[in-house]
């Protein structure tokens, strides 16, 4: 909000119909995702409905599991109030043949991790819909924000879409896929200097 920028955050249906009890204490609620995208401009995508589903990824559930499941979050985020869910983002990250025919089926697009290569550009407009390239942000694992930072100074000069995902955001991370807080502040700075 500082910079005016907005995100998209892919949510797990089950997790945002519980956001904030339970087993859930540390994710946003449905009226809190529905205030991100009404008041902020935000746009909500799916990732899954089931959390057991989620957690086990699409590639592993199977092609039929799989479809279940995606189009159980789409419909569920719709029924919440959210405009129709037009992105997707993978289980884990991960995908096979099957998984992109589903995604292609019931979305518009839809984000991977770049897991290998140098610099995780994505084509502006992208090659494939269905396998846009992302780089995932995490203190523990990187890249660093230097790296990052590269990453954005690079995208800028070469006029490219890069795409950053910021899993989860904490002021003291402790797992692979979080970010801290103190990062994410001084790579949002370097974005809106850039």
């Amino acid at each position: 909000d500082a910079y005016g920028y907005s995100g998209t955050a892919f949510l797990i249906g089950q997790v945002v119909a519980t956001g904030g009890t339970g087993a859930y204490t540390n994710y946003m609620s449905v009226p809190q995702a529905l205030e991100l995208e009404e008041l902020n401009g935000w746009e909500c995508g799916t990732h899954a409905y089931s959390a057991t589903v989620h957690n086990e990824g699409y590639v592993a559930a199977g092609d039929t599991v799989a479809l279940a499941d995606a189009a159980a979050a789409k419909a569920y985020l719709s029924a919440q109030g959210f405009r129709s869910p037009w992105l997707h983002a993978y289980p884990l990250g991960l995908y096979d043949a099957g998984t992109l025919l589903n995604t292609q089926a019931l979305f518009g697009a839809a984000r991977s991790i770049s897991s290998f290569g140098s610099y995780p550009d994505e084509t502006f407009p992208p090659a494939q819909l269905p396998r846009l390239r992302s780089v995932a942000c995490s203190t523990a694992t990187g890249p660093s924000l230097s790296v990052l930072e590269g990453y954005v100074a690079e995208a800028a000069a070469n006029h490219e879409w890069l795409i950053l995902t910021c899993h989860d955001i904490q002021a003291s991370p402790s797992g692979n896929l979080q970010l801290s807080t103190a990062t994410f502040t001084s790579l949002l700075s370097y974005i809106n200097s850039s």
